[in-house]
């Protein structure tokens, strides 16, 4: 069905997968690595935020203005933490949806040093707390 609220949480987690496998990898059209592995690696890595955009240029071994170039040409408007914050959400729902680990400990997974602002974080992005996420699409697999 076209609304994800009658789905299963298989049909879900089959969906977050397939959206994961054929996302924009950081590729232009004629199949240059426009965007060093190392700069998508490190914003995947500080999911909480904290990494300042000179850092990630740094890594990449250009300055900021060229990363900014190369990242518009492979992402167009999404900015860096725009697309943080969707592997953010895409991690945490996994997470929500694949563990029965505790809210704070999947925080603690993904880099949080505080779980409030984790679920604030969520809430935000989700439109729902993780709690009641994780309640409308939890299936225990054991």
């Amino acid at each position: 069905q076209d609304n994800p609220r009658y789905a299963d949480p298989l049909d879900l987690l089959c969906w977050t997968l397939l959206e994961t496998t054929f996302a924009e990898e950081g590729f232009t059209a004629n199949g240059d690595h426009a965007i060093s592995p190392t700069v998508l690696s490190s914003l995947e890595q500080n999911l909480a935020g904290g990494i300042a955009p000179q850092a990630l240029a740094r890594e990449a071994g250009m300055s900021l203005s060229s990363l900014r170039r190369r990242w518009a040409k492979v992402y167009g408007s999404m900015t860096f933490s725009d697309y943080r914050d969707k592997v953010f959400l895409q991690k945490s729902k996994r997470l929500l949806i694949e563990s029965d680990a505790p809210v704070k400990a999947i925080a603690g997974m993904l880099g949080f040093a505080d779980p409030y602002y984790f679920c604030r974080k969520f809430r935000q992005l989700a439109g729902e707390t993780a709690g009641e996420y994780r309640k409308k699409h939890f299936y225990p697999f054991k």
